[in-house]
């Protein structure tokens, strides 16, 4: 009996092998191949392209020396590989990243913005919490893909009910 055991094993192991490297668990990082950003009205418009398969941009702005990040957004990909997102801030020189939302190497620029007022700053709270809502209402399909290991769950779930059931017969053939 201990020969089918090994068996089913076996099949679980080739199969569970099979199946991962068919769906890539970590995804190769994609580039942010351009990056643009410019101050208009009190905002910062950043726009760029991104290599082909990337979905998503993480644009993270920091102060003035690069050492303090204030704010982090996301945007998805448009179609021909173009993204643009555009931030309320306050007056000041900022350093604009942008990378795969995966990780990835950033591209940077520093941009100042002049045309801010307070006025505008308090409406920006309150607009990007409302961007923010919007955003998460609906979410970009980042490639992530839970049913393999739903599936490589449920083979060993099966493969343990199938050892108990053999060695429970086994041990009723023996007596």
């Amino acid at each position: 009996m201990s020969k089918k055991i090994s068996v089913v094993l076996i099949i679980i192991a080739l199969v569970s092998l099979l199946v991962f490297p068919v769906n890539k668990v970590f995804a190769a990082n994609k580039e942010v191949l351009t990056m643009d950003a410019s101050e208009s009205g009190g905002k910062i418009s950043v726009s760029g392209t991104v290599e082909d398969g990337m979905l998503a941009v993480a644009i993270s702005v920091y102060d003035e020396t690069g050492a303090n990040l204030l704010k982090v957004e996301t945007t998805n990909v448009e179609s021909g590989n173009t993204f643009s997102y555009d931030i309320t801030i306050p007056n000041g020189t900022y350093v604009v990243k942008a990378a795969d939302y995966d990780e990835g190497p950033f591209l940077s620029k520093t941009v100042t913005v002049t045309n801010s007022t307070s006025d505008d700053t308090t409406s920006a709270d309150s607009s990007s919490s409302e961007d923010a809502e919007k955003r998460n209402s609906s979410n970009i399909n980042t490639g992530d893909n839970i049913m393999i290991f739903a599936a490589v769950f449920a083979m060993a779930i099966i493969a343990l009910g199938i050892t108990f059931v053999l060695k429970k017969k086994n041990k009723i053939n023996k007596d």
